[in-house]
């Protein structure tokens, strides 16, 4: 029986420090970037000069073109008075790529000018992994999923979501806009901004109309209200699934059962009236 490869000291170390963060401290006067030896190891430089800083614009240099620009507007949005910093883009990283996320503040000095740009840079790459793989699940079995902060006029959602509601791909939607789809007379998909969260029944059933094609679906949603989100409210997570089919065959059980009904009933008139 052949003996699996032993996995090489890089994949040893790589796997060890996998989720680690590295941290930045972006000197706004100097125009100088310095970071701690995890900052410069996933920024692919030397530690040594990134300890002792190196230009800004390194800071952008590392990252994938694919993700460049939004990563600046970002900066450019903290640099400018924006409170949070929270964005998540690749590194080349030999062959492939490893995706981190970055979080940071602006802290100003005396004069309420900008003085340092920091914050916490952590290797995602697992993560983004095991969402790839739970989306292809998802796709597979014709399942969204969705996740409703209470108070808020958006929720987060699957791309498999916005299929099933015939709407275009997005990461989020108003509730409006997916309410908008469910047929006259039936129950909203989420509840609105001004309801409160216990009003959200854990399972339903509802028509839509498709928003592409117009096509009359039925859909089935399970959820769980949590209260996690902290001071932003309760959370209601779930996923949502064609039923349409389940409901096409209900409708013909309920039509042959009608039928037979109508046939016993023919039969015992004729009976009584033969025997009557």
């Amino acid at each position: 029986m052949p003996l699996s490869p032993r996995p090489s000291l890089a994949d040893d170390r790589r796997s060890v420090l996998s989720g680690a963060s590295g941290a930045w401290d972006w000197d706004i006067r100097e125009n100088l970037l310095r970071g701690d030896v995890r900052f410069a190891e996933l920024h692919g430089l030397d530690a040594e000069r990134m300890r002792a800083g190196v230009p800004a614009e390194t800071f952008f240099t590392a990252i994938d073109r694919q993700d460049r620009m939004r990563v600046r507007i970002a900066v450019a949005g903290i640099l400018n008075g924006a409170e949070v910093f929270s964005r998540e883009f690749r590194l080349p990283d030999g062959d492939g790529v490893r995706w981190v996320l970055a979080r940071g503040g602006l802290s100003l000095d005396a004069e309420d000018q900008p003085s340092h740009f920091t914050g916490v840079l952590t290797d995602i790459t697992e993560q983004k992994k095991v969402e790839q793989q739970l989306r292809v699940a998802q796709n597979a079995g014709g399942i969204g999923s969705f996740e409703h902060v209470s108070g808020f006029g958006t929720a987060t959602v699957s791309e498999q979501f916005c299929r099933l509601l015939g709407l275009y791909p997005a990461d989020s939607l108003p509730v409006r806009t997916i309410n908008a789809v469910v047929a006259p007379g039936e129950p909203p998909i989420l509840l609105d901004s001004d309801a409160t969260p216990e009003q959200q029944s854990a399972y339903a059933e509802f028509r839509i109309r498709r928003a592409d094609t117009g096509e009359t679906r039925w859909l089935a949603r399970r959820g769980e209200l949590t209260a996690d989100a902290g001071p932003l409210g309760r959370r209601f997570v779930g996923v949502v699934y064609d039923v349409t089919a389940a409901k096409d065959a209900e409708a013909h059980l309920q039509d042959l059962a009608h039928t037979l009904e109508e046939r016993v009933e023919a039969r015992t008139q004729e009976r009584d009236r033969i025997w009557g």
